[in-house]
């Protein structure tokens, strides 16, 4: 979004660091299975750990069949502060609290989503898709990258931009006996 130009990073003006979100797990100590109470003393949020800035994604998003189950990797994008806007991809590990981003000059990525892999184990098997802009070329593409290594695995060239600000979502839907995927777009 922002070229190269000497004045572009001036516009951020400093403020990069306090636009930037945070992550923090907390334990919930009094919340445990089905039987959530209703009344009563209020008990103690713990948090376990604050990420890092640089290492958390913003728009983030994770292995939807996961909703209700412990989960130990979130994606989104980053900003590593190489434009003045989003400039990369990240996965973040909750486990290891360690993140791998995949910044290339030039090239904004838009909000990812993760596709399951219906036949995985791991909470990581799957494919992350992202529309990016290539600055380069004024045109967008559409990245699929491995979710567990983060590299990648197919990209599909378009002859035009596709605007930001989509937010979309994938679904799995389960009918006798075939699993289908399938996307809604939303704002």
């Amino acid at each position: 979004m922002k070229g190269t130009a000497p004045g572009a990073l001036n516009y951020v003006d400093g403020k990069g660091e306090t636009c930037k979100p945070s992550l923090t797990r907390f334990k919930l100590p009094s919340v445990s299975g089905t039987n959530i109470p209703t009344t009563g003393k209020p008990g103690k949020v713990t948090p376990l750990f604050t990420a890092p800035k640089a290492d958390v994604p913003e728009l983030p998003t994770f292995n939807s069949l996961h909703a209700i189950k412990p989960s130990r990797y979130i994606y989104g994008v980053c900003d590593r502060a190489n434009s003045t806007f989003l400039d990369g991809l990240i996965k973040y590990d909750t486990e290891t609290r360690t993140s791998a981003a995949r910044v290339i000059h030039a090239q904004s990525p838009g909000e990812p989503i993760f596709l399951p892999d219906s036949d995985g184990d791991a909470e990581d098997e799957g494919i992350c898709l992202s529309v990016v802009l290539d600055g380069t070329k004024g045109k967008s593409y559409l990245l699929a990258l491995d979710a567990r290594t983060f590299e990648e695995v197919g990209r599909a060239e378009m002859e035009t931009v596709v605007p930001f600000g989509f937010h979309w979502q994938p679904f799995v839907v389960a009918e006798n006996g075939m699993v289908w995927h399938g996307m809604a777009w939303h704002s």
